[in-house]
């Protein structure tokens, strides 16, 4: 009993003395663990009622969350990584208020080009309710009439659903397609008794093939061809020039006339775009100047992984487009069977 007596009374002092020391110490470190979790937790508090801001602010976020000083090398990397992706969804949605502007732009300029045949036959129903054209001769001009004005809406509405398939990522048909031969029949269709132009076809070889659609390719010619007709004085002289240039078959239009003003370079593209001075549409041709047809020849072009674009020239208009050349070893015996045809 007097040795475990004294054994505690021994003891008495060292535990008081550890308590000393180690109650201090561990208060100590409880404030070092709460100061480093206050620390810590202050940046992502600061974070999470910046991005409830910006969530609530804006579909556009042009706000970005602060850098914390001194962070720990995680917290860092995390801010880094909701500003890119904050900086995304901007971009996203400014793509999307472009595409809606666009969007908007084309039903608008769409819905002016069908106002005009709409008006006219319209006008023309109302003189037949009414007895004004008993006459059968001013009945038979009023029918020609609404019939060409017919074909304008068709051809306005086909091309319209080809632009929005074309944007949707639509295929064309694939088969093996001879430039020289397209060339050369929308020249000769060009120069038909009474055409006042001079155009004609220049190719480097007798076959220019590539792979893709023939009717779509004949209207990217075709188009080009009538922006000459329409945009040119008359007896104006053109070129369609075809030639391989290395993996590409390289189609040049080429004329004379008074070329594209500089102001309207970098919108001939675009839909229902006109120049100022641009010419009214003859009667006689309702597929003509509705500002659409440069516009679907870009689609094409670009729908056969070609590029289309207005080279710049000393004198008159200088339109350039060039396809993927058709390897003529790798070529099959048969066509190709179309992937998604666009009628």
């Amino acid at each position: 009993m007097g040795a475990e007596s004294g054994e505690q009374a021994a003891l008495c002092p060292v535990v008081r003395a550890e308590l000393v020391v180690g109650v201090p110490v561990m208060g100590l470190l409880v404030l070092g663990a709460l100061w480093c979790s206050r620390r810590t937790l202050l940046p992502i508090r600061e974070m999470n009622r910046t991005a409830r801001r910006i969530a609530e602010a804006s579909d556009q976020p042009s706000e970005r969350l602060p850098s914390v000083p001194r962070p720990p090398r995680d917290l860092q990397c995390t801010a880094d990584t909701l500003n890119y992706l904050l900086r995304r969804i901007e971009e996203g949605a400014v793509r999307r208020k472009q595409a809606e502007l666009r969007l908007h732009e084309l039903v608008g300029a769409a819905s002016h080009e069908l106002r005009t045949p709409l008006t006219t036959i319209t006008g023309y129903t109302q003189l037949a309710r009414i007895g004004a054209l008993d006459d059968p001769r001013r009945l038979d001009q009023a029918m020609e009439q609404v019939q060409r004005e017919i074909q304008r809406m068709n051809r306005l509405v086909e091309d319209l659903l080809l632009l929005a398939r074309l944007s949707q990522g639509g295929l064309l048909e694939q088969r093996p397609v001879d430039l020289a031969e397209v060339c050369a029949e929308a020249v000769a269709r060009a120069q038909s008794p009474g055409a006042r132009h001079a155009l004609r076809c220049v190719t480097e070889s007798p076959t220019h093939m590539v792979e893709g659609d023939r009717h779509r390719l004949e209207q990217v010619i075709g188009h080009l061809i009538s922006n000459v007709l329409l945009h040119t004085p008359e007896n104006t002289s053109a070129e369609v020039r075809l030639r391989l240039d290395g993996d590409r078959q390289v189609i040049d239009v080429v004329d004379e006339g008074p070329g594209v003003p500089e102001a309207a370079r970098e919108h001939v593209f675009e839909p229902f775009f006109r120049a100022e001075n641009t010419p009214p549409a003859p009667d006689g041709d309702p597929c003509r100047g509705r500002g659409l047809g440069l516009s679907v020849a870009a689609a094409v072009v670009k729908a056969h992984g070609g590029t289309i674009a207005l080279r710049p020239t000393e004198r008159g208009a200088w339109f350039h487009v060039a396809l993927p050349a058709l390897d003529e070893r790798a070529r099959p015996e048969t066509a190709s069977v179309a992937r998604a045809a666009l009628s």
